[in-house]
C-alpha cells in the first residue's frame, strides 16, 4: 500500500507534524500535516512508543486505523491494479476463481458481458 493516507497520534488531540533531532512538534489540525504511506506511519509509531505509549496510526479524519480498513484498501488497490478483459484472450488469461470474485464489480462484469456477446473465435479454448 502506497497510499499516502495516514496520519500519526500521540494522544487524542495531538498528530505529529514532525521529529527533528528528537524533537517532536505536533499539532490538532490534521490538515497540515503531510500523510505517509502505511509503512512510513507504521515506522513512526514503533519509534514513538518509547516514549509515547499511546502512539497510534489514523487516516486522514483522524480516526484510528483498524484491520478492516486495511483489508478494503488492499481489496481496492487488487481491483484498481486489475483491468478488465477487452477480448476472449484475455477472458481466458484469468483464473476461474477471479473471474467469480469479480465479477461482483459492475465494471468487471459489463467488460466479461460484452465479450460473451461476441463470436468467440475459433482459436479460443474453451473454459473448463
Amino acid at each position: 500500500m502506497e497510499h499516502r493516507n495516514y496520519l500519526v497520534k500521540i494522544d487524542s488531540d495531538h498528530f505529529v507534524l514532525s521529529i527533528r533531532d528528537n524533537t517532536i512538534s505536533t499539532t490538532t489540525v490534521p490538515s497540515v500535516v503531510d500523510p505517509l504511506t502505511y509503512q512510513e506511519a507504521d515506522a513512526v509509531v514503533r519509534r514513538l512508543r518509547r516514549q509515547y505509549r499511546g502512539a497510534y496510526i489514523t487516516n486522514t479524519l483522524g480516526v484510528p486505523v483498524t484491520a478492516e480498513m486495511l483489508r478494503f484498501e488492499q481489496l481496492m488497490d487488487r481491483t484498481a491494479e486489475a483491468p478488465v478483459p477487452r477480448s476472449w484472450e484475455e477472458y481466458y488469461a484469468i483464473p476461474s476463481s477471479e473471474l467469480k470474485r469479480r465479477m461482483r464489480e459492475p465494471e468487471f462484469a459489463a467488460a466479461v458481458n460484452r465479450i460473451l456477446a461476441t463470436p468467440e473465435p475459433a482459436k479460443a479454448r474453451s473454459r473448463q
